[in-house]
């Protein structure tokens, strides 16, 4: 379970500790009145500096519904 950084209609951005595993991810989005199932692809994933210490930025981009 991760935080998003970032989302837009387009993907999304999340901190991790870990760089991932896969190229493509399955997820599931909280909308406030139920859940999303989606499929995105990883775009990038950057070493970064924050707050609690190193992390990587992890860009994706949405390629479906599930």
């Amino acid at each position: 379970e991760v935080r998003c950084r970032d989302i837009s209609t387009g993907g999304f951005s999340y901190l991790s500790e870990n760089i991932p595993q896969a190229e493509k991810l399955s997820v599931r989005l909280d909308r406030g009145d139920g859940w999303m199932f989606l499929t995105a692809g990883v775009v990038h994933c950057r070493p970064i500096e924050t707050d609690e210490g190193p992390a990587f930025l992890v860009g994706c981009k949405f390629l479906g519904r599930n």
